[in-house]
């Protein structure tokens, strides 16, 4: 049985976090990562309460930090400062430069791109060769997909990045990219976007259930303090609930 997981839900508004929770367990979810970005950084009283949300609504929760700058300098200092108290780290790439410098750092395990960039080549195979070194993850948000502007960019962009990973064998990683309760999408409507974009419907449910799963349990060795490699058994996480 597959355990759907949505890794891309941001936690702006704490007030939201029970709707958002009991949200995604209706729509199918297994685990929720709750992603915070810039200097947005959860503090354990915060954790706690969370923890005894995530119980109520019987949801496996994770930890994720989105760096989000245009400068390579902060990038760093902010990998170097969080990389052992998330279990996910992710970095969104608005530009060449910060795209190339996080696909070269093996801390940060996802890199995001905007789908609706007029930079040409910022997702490419170059920057594949990098991601791939790094055992890195593409990841595509149906909150990317679903604005109203630049709509035939977004889908040259997507149609073609989908490819390219593909191509390149990239693990692909679908989110909703929510940020409210009614942003939230079920695991088959994800899919669905993927599967018209070109990813066979294997793949596409893979990008948001067994891909996204391995990720998280490296992360869960990675915040205890354990040596990780792709033969490693899953642990529980402290953070996880459930």
């Amino acid at each position: 049985m597959r355990r759907y997981v949505d890794l891309c839900v941001f936690l702006t508004d704490i007030r939201n976090l029970d709707k958002i929770l009991i949200m995604a367990k209706h729509l199918g979810y297994h685990t929720v990562s709750l992603t915070s970005t810039n200097n947005n950084i959860i503090d354990s009283k915060i954790i706690n309460e969370i923890k005894k949300t995530a119980i109520r609504n019987n949801l496996n929760i994770v930890f994720r930090y989105e760096i989000n700058t245009d400068n390579p300098k902060k990038l760093r200092e902010t990998v170097r400062r969080i990389w052992r108290k998330y279990e996910i780290i992710s970095a969104y790439c608005i530009n060449k430069k910060i795209a190339r410098i996080a696909g070269r750092d093996s801390r940060i395990n996802i890199l995001t791109f905007p789908l609706d960039t007029s930079v040409r080549d910022l997702f490419n195979d170059a920057q594949c060769s990098l991601m791939k070194a790094k055992s890195q993850y593409l990841e595509i948000r149906y909150v990317e997909i679903a604005k109203n502007t630049n709509l035939e960019r977004r889908c040259t962009n997507l149609l073609r990045w989908i490819e390219i990973a593909y191509e390149n064998k990239i693990p692909i990683i679908a989110s909703s990219g929510a940020d409210r309760p009614q942003n939230l999408r079920s695991p088959f409507e994800i899919a669905s976007i993927l599967t018209i974009s070109g990813l066979d419907i294997k793949s596409a449910r893979d990008s948001i259930s067994t891909i996204p799963m391995k990720l998280i349990e490296q992360g869960i060795l990675k915040t205890r303090g354990m040596l990780i490699n792709k033969y490693v058994k899953v642990i529980r996480s402290p953070l996880c609930i459930g």
